[in-house]
């Protein structure tokens, strides 16, 4: 499995989340439930789909070249904006992109 932070070179982000998240939840309840309320299950959710990005098993595109037929697998990404080191950058990439294309005056 590769995840998208993984992919990018920057791991330390999953690590921590796949090797804490449970002591992460059990100190949760234990220190902070009472004074915070319960966590919330949109956090764990997004914990769970970052941590499952990039798997194959959820689906991947085949992207051919029509030139040289170079092939490319691309996993699907977890979207979790905000997030998602991945996602984040894509989005913002797409969002300049946008903003220079159709939203801007020429200069």
């Amino acid at each position: 499995m590769a995840c998208c932070a993984r992919i990018l070179g920057d791991d330390s982000l999953y690590k921590i989340l796949s090797d804490r998240r449970q002591n992460f939840v059990g100190a949760y309840e234990e220190r902070f439930q009472h004074a915070c309320g319960a966590l919330r299950a949109t956090a764990k959710r997004v914990v769970s789909r970052f941590l499952d990005c990039g798997n194959s098993r959820n689906g991947f595109a085949r992207i051919k070249c029509s030139n040289c037929g170079a092939e490319r697998l691309p996993h699907f990404s977890c979207k979790t904006r905000g997030f998602c080191p991945s996602y984040q950058s894509r989005m913002a990439g797409e969002w300049a992109r946008r903003f220079a294309d159709e939203l801007s005056e020429p200069v």
